[in-house]
């Protein structure tokens, strides 16, 4: 590796007699490690069109593959739905700070505590990027305290500005010189939508890239845990039966080309149904615009064995069933909502709008 100017290198390398060159940049060389162990469904990702969060209000976001979703607008980071208690870990090396707040948060109509750790890192070339984590349920790190990549920073929770146990992870950019934490919110995922990136191109805004490590990135799937989901307690969904919708994911990147990022999870609800099985044969979900997949003959729940069905096409097995369409769940609102075998309503999971 030679450096040729700053921020810049020339990487060579020779196999087989042949030698190439390509230059790449210091300043947007991929860092971050996984933030957490395990997959989960993000209910927010960032919001391209205005990060900012509580400033606009217009319904919908822009994600970073440049679709419109229905979701909590003007949203600076990832929200990753998981339950309270899940292990935290650093994805970076750099300084712990602590910031405890009382503000005002709309979404609760309320003024709310929340405890912020920060991961302030410096980066070759001069860049200084904050990494921040919301909502923890306890934290195990000190103020001023350095950390490696993994060090444990805490769990999960629900404290705070926050409807609902989960994540938020948020990547900033500081301008050179400040130390405030007061930077540009930049998406870990980069920019893959068509055209420019509407957050680079505002005067507040800057150019995101890539900054996940090879393998580190966790999955982007857009939807619902819907046992923890308003809906699926006692209300219109699942309380007190037996069958509960687990998860919903409704979009999530590249989903022309893999609509299997859309999938429901069905389960034995345990709390409302102590049965060894469950017989789902000739069950049908059905989305908003009336498409219906229709559960086979001799499928069959059983406790804390999850069903999944996969929108796009695969290899039907016990426990993932694959629908063999092209995306069938509307970005801007949709449902999945699960009928008897004689078409009478059973229950439904919800992203954002349902008739």
């Amino acid at each position: 590796v030679s450096g040729v100017s700053p921020g810049t290198a020339f990487i060579k390398a020779t196999a087989e007699g042949r030698s190439d060159s390509t230059r790449v940049s210091v300043l947007t060389a991929p860092f971050l490690s996984r933030p957490f162990n395990g997959e989960f469904l993000t209910i927010n990702p960032m919001d391209h069109d205005t990060p900012e969060e509580f400033v606009d209000q217009n319904g919908y976001f822009v994600s970073s593959w440049g679709e419109r979703i229905a979701a909590f607008s003007s949203h600076a980071g990832y929200d990753f739905v998981m339950p309270t208690g899940v292990p935290l870990i650093a994805a970076v090396a750099g300084t712990v700070r602590l910031v405890t707040a009382n503000f005002f948060c709309p979404p609760l109509n309320r003024n709310v505590d929340q405890t912020t750790v920060y991961i302030q890192t410096l980066r070759p070339g001069g860049r200084t990027y904050v990494l921040r984590y919301d909502h923890l349920s306890r934290i195990d790190v000190a103020d001023f305290q350095v950390v490696t990549v993994g060090t444990p920073l805490g769990l999960s929770g629900n404290l705070g500005c926050s409807g609902g146990p989960h994540l938020h992870f948020e990547v900033d950019l500081l301008p050179v010189g400040f130390t405030n934490f007061l930077g540009a919110q930049v998406d870990p995922y980069g920019w893959t939508g068509p055209g420019v990136d509407p957050w680079e191109a505002n005067p507040k805004g800057t150019k995101s890239h890539n900054l996940w490590l090879s393998g580190q990135a966790p999955l982007v799937r857009v939807g619902y845990d819907t046992i923890q989901h308003p809906l699926n307690g006692a209300g219109t969904g699942g309380g007190g039966k037996a069958v509960a919708i687990q998860k919903f994911s409704f979009t999530g990147p590249d989903e022309a080309t893999n609509p299997n990022v859309e999938f429901v999870e069905v389960v034995i609800d345990t709390r409302f149904y102590a049965g060894a099985t469950f017989d789902l044969s000739g069950h049908f979900i059905k989305n908003n615009n009336g498409d219906r997949f229709n559960f086979p003959a001799g499928t069959i729940l059983r406790p804390g064995t999850p069903i999944r069905v996969y929108t796009g096409s695969g290899t039907n097995s016990a426990t993932e069933l694959y629908w063999g369409r092209s995306a069938v769940y509307a970005n801007l609102g949709d449902c999945a909502q699960l009928f008897f075998p004689n078409g009478t309503f059973y229950l439904m999971a919800v992203a954002v709008a349902c008739r």
